[in-house]
């Protein structure tokens, strides 16, 4: 036999039933096939149960009859279940044709129920039942079907009713609002948001194990995972992942206006471009190949992978990256002090008013501010402003430049990290090794491309292509950030560059020098992290003893720069050789030795008569000739003619300049002086001088030996 699907509409068949009110009996082969349950089943249970409380009965020739009441299914027949449950307009028109196409199903269901045979099993006529509705268009599955049937004979349309529906609560008349007053729930929530966090599911089982013990009523998974997901997702965050997942999802932050400015000490105005550097590392999201490796196992060359550090500066008001240097070391003081030479060159020696930086010990540091981080804390916890007694104590104050500190772990108070997911998206991601900033964006192919090795870019390849990419792409693309008005980095930093803070070159070559705290001259000089620099030197014998500042410079370690506490310059030393073993020529021998006796002999000399600082009346008449001949050059200097430019240049003094001179003539003198003078000519080292300046022209000389015969006051 073929079951088909009723013709008529399944509203019809049902208006058929017993209205409420009327007790209905169903012999046991009706009441199986009504509620699925076995005719053996059923016998069973009127035996155990439903006899005693009179809801079933012998009938005629000794089969049992069952009432309506014993099963809820058997309701159906014998109660009427209203449609008025439901308010349907409050439902959305989607979620309201689901909820009617479901009842519609039930009902159909029902009456091809009662159309098959009574001694036909559910299961054998279910699995026409939903094929028929799938050519239909309607998907869900015979265990589907049973638990709509099931609810829907219960509950009638609230049985059927998606529960996920928005104002499905409002719609079943109970508001939306659940009893929460049962301490299982506060339970749940405890162990929900404790930490370490616990899944739902965790919880919900500790919360139930508690329950136990305490005899709590305890609610349905569905009801705890519905109640768990109306929790406040503030609080949820921070209870689980904590105050800084708290801050970035869900604080308030400030918004910054980039085209306003208060420098230090004045009133507000348009920003500006130079007046805020911003600077910071940044770790890259691409592996190169830093190098190579010799397995002493087996001998093979075994390349060497690191992911490179870039530490940049971006002028805040045009977005541009005035300066960076990339590589593969750890960032640190010198990377900093590096990074910020290269801004100031590619910017033609401009400094900025005021820089941006964080609280790490690299940028925290004597070296960047000329005061430790630790100093700096005492400080301002005694509410004392930090005032650097040296102008050469650190390069921000060399420049000039005012530092303001971020708030601390927190990146969004820098602007620059933004770049820095800009940098990742618009170039990180272009190379095959790009290895992503978590473990979960990492892509899959990855290993296979550093196992085999070819497409690994090296290092100097990167750097070239960083810069060509800041440069030539990031520069000149239109940016849509604030204050920006659909101009690139580029034009906005040349057309809002109305003054511009310079310093001088022999200034910007001192920047390269990291400088260090101070250290106590001793007899061999000072050393600065195990290199002895100014052994043997005069420079230093005036000062043994006391503490001074060493500048080492980056690119040469083997010179440094010596500077009192007060910020005198004292001079260039270079750093010891050391006397190798073995077989030394006694010619390198003698020359250490004799340095070593002169140093020796002079340093007796100034601790038994102390130094000597008046000077004589032929150094006084030496320099009053040079101070002329100064004088003299200045004034027949003419300024360079050509055109104006387009902003106007202010010259940052730092009052080192003329001591950078002297330094540099000095060390030439001494490059050139092979002899020294003998005992009791005290004055041969003020003429070498003088004879020095006279022949570099920094005095006038008429015929070539006038100004000497003038010196003596011969005509």
């Amino acid at each position: 036999m073929t079951l088909q699907l009723a013709t008529t509409s399944p509203a019809a068949g049902w208006s058929n039933r017993p209205a409420s009110g009327s007790t209905r009996w169903f012999d046991i082969e009706s009441a199986s096939h009504q509620c699925g349950l076995s005719q053996g089943h059923l016998r069973r249970l009127c035996g155990d149960q439903w006899l005693a409380c009179g809801k079933a009965r012998m009938g005629a020739q000794g089969r049992w009859e069952i009432s309506a009441d014993a099963h809820p299914r058997l309701l159906l027949a014998g109660r009427q279940v209203t449609d008025d449950q439901v308010d349907l307009a409050v439902l959305t028109n989607s979620h309201r044709a689901i909820l009617l196409q479901r009842e519609e199903i039930c009902m159909a269901w029902h009456v091809f129920r009662m159309a098959a045979s009574p001694g036909a099993k559910l299961a054998d006529i279910a699995g026409p039942f939903v094929d028929q509705w799938r050519l239909r268009g309607v998907e869900f599955s015979i265990r589907t079907l049973h638990r709509w049937y099931g609810e829907w004979t219960i509950q009638g349309r609230k049985g059927v009713i998606d529960r996920r529906a928005k104002n499905a609560a409002k719609a079943m008349g109970e508001c939306g609002v659940e009893d929460h007053s049962n301490p299982f729930y506060e339970a749940l929530k405890d162990w929900y948001l404790a930490a370490p966090p616990n899944t739902k599911r965790t919880a919900y089982k500790l919360a139930r194990r508690q329950a136990a013990k305490a005899g709590w009523p305890v609610v349905s998974y569905g009801q705890a995972a519905r109640y768990l997901r109306k929790l406040n997702p503030a609080q949820v965050t921070a209870a689980r992942r904590g105050n800084k997942a708290f801050d970035d999802l869900h604080a308030a932050y400030t918004d910054r206006d980039y085209t306003r400015f208060v420098p230090l000490g004045e009133v507000e105005r348009d920003m500006q471009s130079n007046d805020l550097w911003c600077g910071d590392h940044h770790e890259c999201d691409v592996i190169v190949r830093a190098g190579q490796r010799i397995d002493h196992r087996t001998g093979e060359t075994i390349p060497i992978y690191r992911r490179p550090w870039l530490t940049a500066w971006q002028d805040v008001h045009s977005r541009r990256i005035v300066g960076w240097l990339i590589r593969v070391q750890d960032p640190n003081a010198t990377a900093v002090i590096e990074s910020l030479v290269n801004a100031i060159d590619r910017t033609d020696n401009a400094v900025p008013r005021m820089v941006l930086i964080d609280n790490g010990k690299d940028y925290d540091s004597f070296a960047v501010q000329g005061v430790t981080k630790q100093q700096r804390f005492k400080l301002q916890r005694r509410k004392v402003r930090v005032e650097f007694e040296a102008v050469c104590a650190g390069a921000l104050k060399l420049i000039g430049a005012h530092v303001q500190h971020a708030l601390p772990f927190n990146a969004k108070s820098k602007p620059i990290e933004r770049w820095f997911g800009t940098f990742e998206d618009q170039f990180g991601r272009l190379w095959p090794t790009y290895c992503g900033n978590t473990p979960q964006n990492k892509p899959q192919a990855l290993s296979d491309i550093l196992a085999a090795g070819t497409q690994v870019p090296t290092l100097e390849q990167f750097i070239e292509a960083a810069g060509e990419y800041i440069e030539q792409v990031f520069h000149h693309q239109v940016h849509t950030g604030q204050g920006m008005n659909g101009r690139t980095p580029s034009q906005v930093y040349d057309q809002d560059l109305v003054t511009k803070l310079a310093i001088t070159d022999p200034i910007a070559d001192l920047l390269r020098h990291k400088m260090g705290v101070p250290v106590r001259v001793g007899r061999n000089g000072v050393s600065v992290r195990g290199v002895t620099y100014g052994r043997n030197d005069p420079i230093l014998r005036d000062h043994h003893g006391q503490e001074v500042v060493v500048a080492i410079d980056t690119r040469d370690v083997s010179r440094a720069v010596v500077w009192s506490p007060a910020g005198e310059l004292i001079g260039s030393v270079a750093a010891h050789k050391l006397m190798p073993f073995g077989a030394v020529p006694e010619t390198q021998w003698l020359d250490v030795e004799r340095q070593k006796k002169r140093h020796n002999k002079a340093l007796k000399q100034v601790r038994k008569h102390g130094l000597r600082v008046h000077p004589d009346a032929l150094a006084m008449l030496v320099e009053s000739k040079l101070q002329e001949a100064r004088q003299a050059s200045a004034q027949a200097a003419t300024p360079p003619k050509g055109p104006r430019p387009p902003h106007s240049v202010k010259m940052v003094r730092t009052g080192l300049e003329e001591q950078l001179a002297a330094m540099k003539s000095d060390e030439q003198r001494r490059e050139r002086m092979q002899l020294r003078p003998a005992v009791g000519a005290e004055h041969v080292a003020a003429m070498d001088d003088f004879y020095r300046r006279a022949a570099e022209d920094e005095m006038p000389s008429d015929d070539g030996g006038g100004a000497i015969l003038d010196l003596w006051g011969e005509s």
